[in-house]
């Protein structure tokens, strides 16, 4: 079975899908470049040391993976550097805040300080991110019928290894506590067989986007995060 195959069948049992994309960007406002911190930044603009954080921390190529597939797509157009649409707003909420790695980064995934906190900054930060949740939000309440929202992302060692060891599997399938379906979980893991990749259930990252409930339509959420190694 061919991944539009797949995907087809997953649609037809479970409703519209949706692909959330949220870190495929490596774009950067201007704005982003006040207060950034060497090796970071080099009269005002950035190094080849940011260039290279942003791309590691980028699913740029996902979108190729995608691009062909006849379903809608919620991509935040700037990198998760600037604002990571993905975490909690409150970082007493978000696990990756210890990390320096919130919905604002202070910090890099190698633990270099990106920039102070500023709690200004946050604040000019905060309407990208409702506008993000706004549009996704917006686009599931307008589907016809029931949603399947996919979260997508990939992740390679260097990477996950900010929050756990490996060996790290081809094929994270993350869910949230409570809301997780099991058979849907079970489809995706018999795909992943048929196509020789391992696979875990909330390895190396855990849980997945949501949106807010809405009335008379379930809304089922799955992420998946695909190993670079994959298609590297």
């Amino acid at each position: 079975m061919t991944v539009e195959e797949f995907l087809e069948n997953l649609s037809k049992r479970y409703g519209k899908i949706i692909f959330h994309i949220p870190h495929a960007s490596t774009e950067l406002p201007d704005e982003f470049f006040e207060g950034l911190k060497p090796p970071f930044v080099k009269e005002g603009k950035g190094t080849t040391e940011l260039y290279v954080t942003n791309l590691k921390m980028s699913d740029v190529l996902l979108l190729d993976l995608v691009k062909g597939l006849p379903y809608e797509k919620i991509v935040a157009p700037y990198s998760r550097l600037y604002c990571d649409v993905e975490r909690y707003w409150d970082d007493a909420k978000e696990s990756m805040s210890k990390y320096g790695m919130g919905a604002v980064y202070t910090k890099d995934y190698l633990g270099r300080t990106l920039r102070q906190e500023d709690k200004e900054y946050k604040a000019n930060i905060k309407e990208y991110y409702d506008r993000h949740h706004s549009s996704l939000s917006e686009t599931v309440k307008s589907a016809k019928g029931d949603v399947l929202l996919i979260d997508l992302h990939s992740f390679g060692p260097d990477i996950a290894s900010v929050i756990a060891k490996g060996p790290y599997p081809d094929i994270c399938i993350g869910y949230n506590d409570g809301e997780n379906d099991q058979e849907l979980i079970r489809e995706i893991e018999r795909f992943c067989d048929s196509c020789d990749l391992f696979h875990q259930r909330n390895f190396p990252y855990s849980g997945s986007m949501t949106v807010p409930e809405i009335k008379g339509k379930r809304v089922r959420s799955i992420m998946i995060e695909i190993n670079k190694r994959v298609y590297l």
